[in-house]
C-alpha cells in the first residue's frame, strides 16, 4: 500500500547577480526520510490523453514521463548536472570539442528481443534533427552530422565547440524504423496493455541490462484533461502528482499526503540591457544590482520556493560558483553609486 505522494517543483531564479543565501535556503528544505525500498507492488500514475506514443514528438509532460519508463536515453543528467551514462558506455570529445564520440553499451536488447545498436541511435537523432517540432530539436541545433563508426560507436559533429553537449543527449532512443502504435523500448518497463480511453499497464523488464526496478508493475490512468488530475489523486486513483509550489497548497486538506521538493532545470531570467543609454554605465548597473532585493523578489514570485543565483548555471552543478559577499543587496551602497553619477532621490 503506497502512501500518497505529492511532488513540489522547486524553481531556481536568476535575478541580476543572484544572492548569497543559497546555503540557508538549501538548509531550510526538509528532506523526506525514506524507508529501505522493498521489491514488489504496483504504482498508480496518470497521463492526460496521449497526443502520440512517440517519445520524441509528444507535447505533454506526463506522457513524456510515462514513455521515459519504456525508452532509455543515452545519458541522464544527474543531480550535480553532469551526465550519467545509460545506453552510452562513454562519451568523449576531440577536434577542439566539435567531434563527440559515443560508445554504446553492449548486450542491450529491445523489448521484442532485437539487438540495440548504433543504427537506432542514428535513426533517433536524425529523426529529431529533421522533425518540425520535436521538443528535443533544440538539443541538437548545433549538430552538423551524425555518423556510424561501428555497431556500437556513433560520432556526432558539431558546428562549434560545446563543453556541455553530452548533457543534451538526454533524448529517448527509439528503434530504427519506429512506427506509431508499436511501443518497444530498452527501458526498465515493458509496454503491456493500452486502451486509448482508459489506461496503460507497464510491467517490469526482468531482462533489463541495468539495476532492476523495485516496483513490479505500473498502472497508468488516462485522464481527459488537466482538471481531472487533482480529483483522481484525492480519490486514490493515482498515487503521485507533480505540482508547482504555487499549486501545492490545494492538497493540504489531507493528512495522508507526503511531499517532496524537487529542484527543476527551469529558471527565470531578469537582465539589464547594457546597450540602453544610462544602463551602459557600469556604476549604474552596479547600483541596480545593489538596490534590488533578490530575496524579496523571489519570495513574492515563487512563495520562497525559488533559489536566487548569480549565473545561468544550475546551483547544483559542479560548474557553479558561490557568490561573493560583496554582491549582496545594499541600498546605501547602491544610492552612493547613483550619487557618483549625478543621480539623487527626489
Amino acid at each position: 500500500m503506497f502512501k500518497k505522494f505529492g511532488c513540489i517543483c522547486l524553481i531556481w531564479l536568476l535575478i541580476f547577480t543572484g544572492c548569497d543565501n543559497l546555503d540557508q535556503i538549501e538548509e531550510s528544505i526538509t528532506e523526506t526520510k525514506e524507508e529501505a525500498p522493498q521489491s514488489g507492488g504496483t504504482l498508480n500514475l496518470y497521463v492526460v490523453r496521449p497526443d502520440t506514443l512517440n517519445p520524441l514528438m509528444t507535447k505533454y509532460e506526463a506522457n513524456r514521463q510515462m514513455l521515459n519508463l519504456v525508452y532509455d536515453p543515452l545519458i541522464r543528467v544527474g543531480t550535480d548536472v553532469t551526465p550519467v551514462m545509460v545506453l552510452a558506455e562513454s562519451i568523449s570529445s576531440s577536434d577542439g570539442g566539435t567531434l563527440h564520440t559515443v560508445r554504446l553499451k553492449s548486450g542491450v536488447t529491445w523489448h521484442d528481443g532485437s539487438t540495440f545498436s548504433a543504427d537506432d541511435v542514428i535513426y533517433t537523432l536524425r529523426s529529431v534533427i529533421n522533425s518540425a517540432d520535436s521538443i528535443y530539436k533544440v538539443n541538437l541545433s548545433n549538430v552538423v552530422s551524425v555518423s556510424k563508426v561501428d555497431t556500437l560507436t556513433v560520432q556526432i559533429r558539431l558546428n562549434y565547440p560545446d563543453a556541455s553537449f553530452a548533457n543534451l543527449l538526454e533524448i529517448p532512443i527509439v528503434p530504427q524504423g519506429w512506427q506509431e502504435g508499436v511501443v518497444t523500448g530498452t527501458g526498465r518497463y515493458i509496454w503491456n496493455y493500452y486502451d486509448y480511453l482508459k489506461s496503460v499497464k507497464l510491467e517490469k523488464n526482468v531482462s533489463y541490462y541495468g539495476a532492476q526496478p523495485y516496483i513490479d508493475s505500473i498502472n497508468i490512468t488516462i485522464l481527459p484533461d488537466e482538471q481531472s488530475v487533482y480529483n483522481s489523486f484525492m480519490v486514490d486513483i493515482t498515487d503521485v502528482v507533480s505540482e508547482t509550489s504555487q499549486e501545492a497548497a490545494k492538497y493540504n486538506t489531507s493528512s495522508n499526503i507526503s511531499y517532496e521538493r524537487v529542484m527543476t532545470q527551469r529558471y527565470s531570467f531578469v537582465g539589464i540591457n547594457c546597450r540602453r543609454e544610462g544602463l551602459n554605465n557600469v556604476n549604474i548597473r552596479r547600483a541596480l544590482m545593489k538596490l534590488v532585493n533578490r530575496d524579496k523578489l523571489t519570495n513574492d514570485l515563487y512563495a520562497d520556493f525559488g533559489i536566487p543565483t548569480k549565473y545561468p548555471i544550475h546551483p547544483q552543478s559542479n560548474y557553479y560558483r558561490q557568490q561573493e559577499s560583496d554582491m549582496r543587496s545594499d541600498v546605501e551602497q547602491g544610492l552612493a553609486l547613483l550619487s557618483q553619477e549625478g543621480y539623487e532621490l527626489n
